[in-house]
């Protein structure tokens, strides 16, 4: 029975601190990363974040996964040290196409100047064909498995962290998935579309057009047995009326009960199978976990979060 496996992670957040570049820390929305970094928690939280994305990858590479997607949030406040830091990090892996595809998410897109000098493209885009004529795209990941890519992520203001796919993407996406109705069909983006308890996730923190996105979703044909995504940065799996969504929440924030998936999908039935690896402290690596419960909602269709210790943007 042919089968893919596939290792989700997000929300990695490389983090330098505002000391790395203070007169770009001091601009804009990257003033408040500045401020969570030194008063909210992130210094610790996403510590030794070079260290510990590395030792990630590595533990993926073990896993010997057919392909890996990371939903977005590399950077904590899109400054190009921090861009160029995790670009270090990825190595050679950025010119494995055929194995990785990395997502931009809102902390990618933190302010303005991160867009107008494409300062994830310029670092990602080996990853994510035909990203410079822009989102969405569709990449062929195994045989017969595809993944369409959606970016929602655009700036904000001090208090906003919401994204927007728009109606010249949603088209798009449209059409990526009624071309090819026969492969699977992996959907990645960064922000959720329904949170655990079946709920749209909070104002200022949601995708404002994840009602139309979602139904453009649960109407088309292709097979599309998983809708990956971040954001949230505590792990949970959700359901609409035909589709299941996993959060992988994120990879390093020590404020939850970090780490990451990986899918196991039948490619005739479209079965999906879970396990979790989870970053340990005392070991200072990624190790497996009982991931039981999790697996039972996903054959169920029904939302769960895993144990968490609180929420984190």
């Amino acid at each position: 029975m042919p089968r893919v496996r596939l290792a989700h992670f997000s929300d990695v957040h490389y983090t330098l601190g505002p000391l790395v570049n203070l007169r770009e820390s001091l601009r804009g929305k990257r003033f408040a990363s500045l401020l969570s970094w030194a008063f909210g928690g992130r210094r610790e939280r996403f510590g030794r974040s070079r260290e510990r994305i590395a030792a990630l990858l590595d533990d993926i590479d073990g896993e010997r996964v057919d392909h890996a997607i990371c939903t977005g949030d590399l950077t904590a406040a899109s400054l190009d040290e921090e861009f160029a830091g995790i670009a270090e990090v990825f190595g050679a892996r950025l010119e494995a196409p055929d194995r990785y595809t990395v997502l931009p998410g809102n902390h990618d897109r933190y302010v303005p100047i991160a867009l107008e000098e494409r300062s994830f493209e310029r670092r990602f885009a080996s990853l994510c064909p035909g990203v410079d004529e822009g989102f969405p795209f569709a990449k062929s990941i195994a045989p017969g498995v595809r993944v369409v890519a959606l970016d929602a992520s655009r700036p904000t203001s001090f208090i906003d962290a919401s994204g927007l796919c728009g109606g010249a993407q949603r088209a798009k996406m449209r059409e990526l998935l009624s071309a090819d109705e026969e492969s699977v069909t992996i959907v990645a983006l960064h922000y959720g579309l329904l949170r655990w308890n079946g709920k749209p996730d909070h104002e200022h923190h949601r995708m404002r057009d994840w009602e139309a996105v979602l139904h453009d979703l649960d109407t088309s044909a292709a097979r599309i047995p998983l809708i990956l995504h971040g954001h949230i940065h505590g792990a949970f799996t959700a359901a609409s009326t035909k589709r299941t969504m996993i959060c992988a929440g994120s990879a390093l924030d020590r404020l939850v009960e970090c780490g990451y998936f990986i899918y196991e999908v039948d490619l005739d039935s479209l079965e999906v199978s879970v396990e979790r690896r989870r970053w340990t402290e005392k070991s200072q690596r990624f190790e497996a976990i009982d991931c039981a419960d999790f697996q039972a909602a996903v054959r169920g269709r029904r939302g769960l979060r895993l144990a968490h210790q609180g929420w984190a943007r």
